[in-house]
């Protein structure tokens, strides 16, 4: 059998790395994060450092996704129940941290049709499509008791930890979601 050495390797992570992504714009740009609770921005162009290491969450993070509609936009989601997004023009503060999930949030990926949307999944054995634009909104009397604004649904078919989550690329708001229990769920 044939061995492939790994090109280059990048190793400022001090623990568990959980995720690694890459831009969808610019080639040589990718993230990676992990349970030093840390996100690295990485650039080919630049030998072995990050072109950004900040602490994402207060606990481990767990995934990352860059946006496929604003060059600027990412996502993390974390152990610390919360997905936070991220504005590379300045990575010192978040943009936003959209908060219901009530266990460890395994996964977050941006919606393929639509740039305000993104889901994500996690312990809990839910999954829920946010719009980040309506962070902060308020919400109408009769709709206070369902969650923040941003929370457009929740899935909550799943009776088993969500393992992995993916949007149709070719079908608006078609998905499938996979969990421990062996099952495999299309909606």
């Amino acid at each position: 059998s044939k061995t492939v050495e790994a090109h280059r390797k990048f190793s400022k992570h001090t623990n568990v790395v959980e995720d690694v992504s890459w831009h969808k714009y610019y080639p040589t740009i990718f993230g990676s994060v992990g349970d030093d609770r840390n996100l690295m921005l990485w650039d080919l162009r630049v030998p072995n450092e990050p072109t950004h290491c900040i602490e994402a969450h207060q606990s481990e993070v767990l995934s990352l996704d860059f946006s496929p509609f604003k060059d600027f936009l990412l996502a993390t989601s974390s152990s610390d129940k919360s997905v936070a997004l991220w504005d590379m023009r300045n990575m010192q503060v978040k943009l936003a941290n959209l908060s219901h999930h009530t266990e460890d949030v395994n996964g977050v990926q941006w919606s393929p049709f639509n740039e305000n949307i993104l889901a994500s999944f996690g312990k809990d054995k839910k999954i829920f499509i946010w719009d980040y634009e309506k962070v902060g909104k308020e919400l109408p009397q009769e709709e206070l008791g369902n969650g923040p604004p941003e929370l457009l649904f929740c899935h909550g078919g799943h009776t088993s930890i969500i393992s992995d989550f993916s949007w149709n690329p070719h079908m608006e708001f078609t998905m499938a979601s996979v969990a421990e229990d062996n099952i495999l769920q299309l909606w």
